[in-house]
């Protein structure tokens, strides 16, 4: 039987991949500031990385950024019951975790589940914003649970 579509919802068509909403993301594929984004993303992963050294108990997931690496998030493993976590977001950092993957049988899976924090390192974050977020994650997880 043929599934029909709610009213206004339209089903996904080929013929539609090379419109506009697409060329959009082409054009600022092709003229966004790469070389910038690029640096200001390493520049604020660094900073995190700096800002975690004196935080017990946490453990940035790549402690070291590689040349040409630009990152999207800054991955950060924290206390074991995530705990963390929750007073982070209270704080009104904006993070995300994986808690809502699959459970699975593996190990790493299931402890970065609940571990693993990923902070912005947005080229777009300003100095403010970077050092308030990093000030109040080393206060909030430097707090024994």
């Amino acid at each position: 039987r043929k599934r029909v579509p709610e009213p206004g919802l339209k089903e996904f068509s080929p013929e539609l991949a090379t419109t506009a909403a697409l060329r959009s993301s082409r054009w600022l594929g092709v003229h966004a500031a790469h070389a910038r984004v690029a640096e200001r993303r390493r520049a604020h992963y660094l900073q995190w990385l700096e800002g975690m050294r004196p935080v017990p108990g946490v453990r940035p997931l790549f402690p070291h950024l590689p040349e040409g690496v630009v990152p999207y998030a800054f991955p950060l493993l924290i206390d074991a019951a995530g705990m963390g976590f929750h007073r982070l977001k209270m704080a009104g950092i904006p993070l995300w975790r994986w808690e809502d993957m699959a459970v699975t049988d593996c190990a790493i899976s299931r402890d970065y589940r609940i571990r693993l924090l990923q902070l912005p390192c947005h080229q777009e974050l300003s100095a403010e914003e970077l050092g308030w977020m990093i000030s109040t994650v080393q206060t909030l997880l430097a707090v024994p649970d």
